[in-house]
């Protein structure tokens, strides 16, 4: 998805799952944390701080060095991560949200949840203590459609992309 976008670096800003690897290292650190004190809850008050300093990075104004034109953003996020990420906030309904033009790639979902169990099965081997159980409601085709909804009843145009 990212490869046209990254072949005009001039005019493209490219912020990519900043909310998943934030997340992914929450996880390790908790996992550090329960090895050496398992009633140790997670750090949640580091949570909201960075899922807005995520947006500020993606509505804040981004330039070309070589022109100093302002390049446009392209952020883009799994739907899972998303939705859980700003389930607690008001980020969906915040204006600057709602002027981006939001595009939904769709993918068979018998050929995208194959490819995600490919992915994690692979990630599984190389990291153990995840353990190797795979759950494909976690592929995010429900909270898709909840974005798809949400996004869609504050009457935004929608960009929907059929990727197969």
């Amino acid at each position: 998805m990212r490869r046209p976008f990254l072949q005009r670096s001039q005019e493209f800003h490219i912020i990519s799952e900043p909310l998943h690897e934030f997340i992914l290292n929450q996880y390790e650190e908790d996992v550090k944390n329960c090895i050496t004190d398992p009633s140790k809850p997670s750090n949640l008050s580091l949570f909201m701080p960075k899922v807005l300093s995520i947006f500020d990075e993606v509505w804040k104004t981004h330039y070309d060095e070589s022109s100093n034109k302002s390049k446009r953003v392209l952020y883009h996020e799994h739907s899972v991560v998303l939705l859980s990420a700003t389930s607690e906030t008001l980020i969906l309904t915040n204006p600057q949200f709602l002027e981006m033009t939001h595009t939904f790639l769709i993918r068979n979902p018998e050929k995208s949840v194959r490819s995600i169990y490919k992915a994690a099965t692979f990630i599984f081997n190389k990291s153990p203590e995840l353990g190797n159980s795979f759950d494909k409601s976690l592929v995010g085709l429900g909270e898709s459609k909840q974005n798809f909804d949400l996004l869609k009843d504050l009457n935004k145009q929608l960009i929907v992309v059929d990727a197969d």
